[in-house]
């Protein structure tokens, strides 16, 4: 076994962790020098920017073809899993108020409805990953609700949902 796969076991049990966390705390400007050394390093040669690989970078992208696609993959399954948990977190998989059971049309709802006005005050620019993210690293604050897509657009833009008893409107029709 070479002295680098000793380091690798090495640093996977807790007294590797704990002495490379202390390290990484005490030399943070060393790391970070070094990181950003090596990143302009890379950039220069036109290599991937993926840790150890030697291909090169696609024309315009940081990375090779094959990470490019790594990265999207996992970037995917990271959203997809991501508000699967916001949803969860928030009453589950069924629309507050028709019930709809669809994962694909369920959104999460500002019960104030003051979604906009929220997420401009957190810095999260329109909705989904950013705000769930900020949902999930803020332990799923109170004022949220799981709607599907209809409910939760009628409520912004009309003030009610169909599902609901819905005020007597007066629907200006001329008959002819």
């Amino acid at each position: 076994m070479s002295t680098a796969e000793k380091r690798k076991l090495w640093a996977q049990t807790p007294k590797g962790k704990a002495c490379l966390r202390t390290y990484r705390v005490r030399h943070r400007d060393k790391q970070k020098m070094y990181q950003k050394n090596w990143l302009r390093r890379a950039k220069e040669l036109g290599r991937c920017l993926y840790g150890g690989c030697k291909e090169r970078a696609t024309v315009g992208k940081s990375n090779c073809e094959l990470h490019c696609r790594k990265r999207a993959d996992y970037l995917k399954l990271w959203r997809k899993d991501l508000r699967i948990q916001v949803i969860h977190a928030y009453g589950g998989p069924c629309c507050a108020c028709c019930g709809e059971l669809q994962l694909e049309f369920l959104s999460i709802d500002h019960i104030n409805g003051d979604g906009a006005k929220h997420r401009k005050s957190i810095g999260v620019g329109g909705s989904g990953n950013g705000f769930y993210a900020w949902l999930r690293k803020n332990n799923y604050p109170p004022g949220f609700r799981v709607l599907c897509m209809n409910c939760n657009s009628s409520l912004g833009r009309y003030g009610y949902c169909p599902h609901q008893d819905e005020p007597k409107r007066k629907l200006n029709v001329e008959e002819s």
